[in-house]
């Protein structure tokens, strides 16, 4: 059975089957993985979202992190984990949200919604330029690497983010 969330040119970039998208009305406005925010661009090799984290700390270590994803939904969290580096440091990274096929999990928008928002394990690392990787806690299949700039920094974080800035109907 063919991956119908794959983009042939992109294998694991998920794009939504086209009998996914929302009913828009003017009353109700919506976007979809088809019309991505103006300045995001169409590119699906583009990031799924920025996300922008200041950390406190060495030894255990106290996070915030305000995400942006690519239909413009804005999501906030908190994490604890351990760490080196200085004792205020930060990132900002754009992630790529990458799947294994599972019929059960959520497609298109609510892909991003579904990973972003929740509980989540976060492992990053980097001296100017770095990376991580995050992981969902939902049981999804879903991860996303992430590359960005870095104070001098490594971390393993346990957190949880909530959307704050919601701007598309969700899927049913």
């Amino acid at each position: 059975m063919p991956n119908i969330f794959s983009n042939p040119q992109y294998p694991h970039t998920i794009i939504p089957p086209q009998s996914r998208l929302p009913e828009c009305t003017p009353e109700v406005p919506c976007m979809s993985a088809w019309t991505p925010q103006p300045s995001w661009g169409t590119n699906s090799a583009s990031p799924d979202y920025y996300a922008l984290t200041i950390t406190f700390g060495e030894g255990v270590v106290f996070e915030g992190v305000v995400i942006v994803d690519r239909y413009g939904q804005v999501f906030f969290g908190p994490s604890v984990g351990i760490g080196i580096g200085t004792p205020v440091s930060g990132s900002l990274t754009a992630g790529w949200i990458q799947a294994n096929y599972n019929p059960n999990s959520p497609s298109g928008p609510n892909v991003p919604q579904s990973f972003l928002g929740g509980g989540y394990t976060n492992a990053t690392i980097g001296f100017i330029r770095g990376g991580g990787v995050t992981l969902t806690g939902d049981g999804s299949n879903y991860y996303a690497p992430e590359l960005g700039v870095f104070a001098p920094s490594a971390t393993l974080s346990f957190g949880f983010t909530i959307p704050i800035q919601t701007t598309m109907k969700t899927f049913r």
